[in-house]
Parts: C-alpha cells; sequence; structure tokens
C-alpha cells in the first residue's frame, strides 16, 4: 500500500470529522439536557429564567426535573404563547420580548413563524419585524425576581449580550447558575468562548460543565476557541456532585 502526503486542511479535516463521529458515539455531542441531569441544579420551588423560550422545550424540561419549578419564559415571537401557555402553569410569568443587555427595539431577523434560529439583528433585510427588547437586570426588577436558581440562554449568538444585561442581577448574587450555547453565531457576533468563561469567572462562576446527550453534564476545565461546534455550557459557583 502507497500512502500519499494529504494537503494539511485536508488533515485538520479528517481530524475534525473523527471527533466529531468519536463524539456522537460516546453521546458527547451538546444536546438538551435529560431531566434527570437537571435536576442537580433545580432544586424544590426553584426559579428558572428561560431567555429565548421559543415553543417551550426547555421549558418542558425543567417542569420534568422539577414539579415546583417557576418559570418566567422570555421569547419575542407572539406567535409562540399559545404552545408555551401549555407548558406553563397558573404561577408561571411568559413575557413576550426579546433580552439582550438594553432596553428598547430591535429588528429580528427569522425565516418562518417559529424559527429556531431567529434572532436580532442590525442587518438590513426585508425578512425582519421589529420587537421590543428588555435585560435580565429589568426583568429581575420589574417582576420583583430575588433569587435566580438558573439563567437559561438560547439567543442564537446573542449569549453574551444578555449575560451582560444581567450583570447587575449577579453582582448581587441573585443569579445561582447559567446555561448558555456557543456556536459558530458566537463568533459572528464578535466573541470567543474564551472571552465569555474570564467574564463569567471574574464574576465568582467557577465549576463549568458541558450538556450530553448520554453522560449529562460533564465537567470542562475550559472552554476553547477552535471548537465551533453547538455547546451547551452550564455554570455555577459550587461544586456538584
Amino acid at each position: 500500500m502507497i500512502w500519499k502526503l494529504q494537503p494539511k486542511s485536508t488533515i485538520i479535516g479528517m481530524i475534525s470529522m473523527l471527533h466529531t463521529k468519536s463524539s456522537t458515539l460516546l453521546g458527547l455531542n451538546a444536546s438538551d439536557p435529560s431531566p434527570r441531569s437537571m435536576k442537580k441544579f433545580l432544586p424544590q420551588n426553584a426559579v428558572v429564567l428561560d431567555i429565548g423560550a421559543n415553543e417551550g422545550d426547555f421549558a418542558a424540561l425543567c417542569k420534568m426535573a422539577c414539579k415546583s419549578v417557576k418559570l418566567v419564559v422570555v421569547e419575542p415571537q407572539k406567535e409562540m404563547e399559545e404552545k408555551l401557555l401549555t407548558i406553563l402553569g397558573p404561577d408561571d410569568l411568559f413575557i413576550c420580548k426579546a433580552a439582550s443587555n438594553f432596553i428598547g427595539v430591535s429588528a429580528f431577523n427569522r425565516k418562518s413563524i417559529g424559527d429556531r434560529k431567529a434572532s436580532l439583528s442590525s442587518a438590513k433585510d426585508p425578512l425582519n419585524m421589529n420587537v421590543e427588547v428588555t435585560s435580565v437586570d429589568q426583568i429581575c426588577e420589574e417582576y420583583i425576581l430575588k433569587r435566580i436558581n438558573l439563567l437559561k440562554i438560547d439567543t442564537e449568538g446573542n449569549d453574551f449580550r444578555v449575560l451582560l444585561g444581567s450583570e447587575e442581577s449577579i453582582d448581587k448574587g441573585s443569579i445561582d447558575a447559567v446555561m448558555f450555547e456557543i456556536s459558530y453565531q458566537t463568533f459572528m457576533n464578535g466573541f470567543t468562548p474564551q472571552e465569555i468563561e474570564g467574564w463569567l469567572r471574574n464574576k465568582g462562576y467557577s465549576k463549568f460543565y458541558r450538556a450530553t446527550k448520554r453522560l449529562g453534564f460533564i465537567p470542562v476545565a475550559k472552554l476553547h476557541n477552535y471548537r465551533a461546534e453547538t455547546q451547551n455550557i452550564l455554570v455555577t459557583k459550587e461544586t456538584r456532585n
């Protein structure tokens, strides 16, 4: 057998493919966590602030993990309200707004109703619609949320801006844990995983976990800038068994 030297780009591509395939077989690819793995982070009567709820998959997961959970779901697509209300209880709250690090109005890009990749956008596009924008700090003040056990963010690349809009609440010690998404859109918005990690560590979040399909939340030592595949990251200030 004759081995031919492959171009560097081909070799890197093959390594990336092997990493992805092996991760899939081991159940290490990013995915929504299971109710069982979520229980560790949701005490009785937990308060979950769900930013970017869409049609409520994560909200439903929290309900399965903790029967007594109080949900505050934030979703700018008004059409999602009917579906979300089938999940929410009488003590839960639906807020029809987007979230970021400012309060006002912004363009919101979506290709269809319920688009899971919809996001705030500054680009001129006929598909854009205008939505109201709030911040986590404003939500906490307006709805008197003194303690958030879990802040979940899924805003298609805008997650760090949402974090910046929660800085006052974080500095007060009001947010126990944060779950956010890293993807190629994080880079497209001008941020890097290591930048987000550094900001969170400076705020006292020292334990980082990655959500996986079969193994639940696995500890990670650091976030890498070269990993652009979608990852759901959960951070806390304390060790979890």
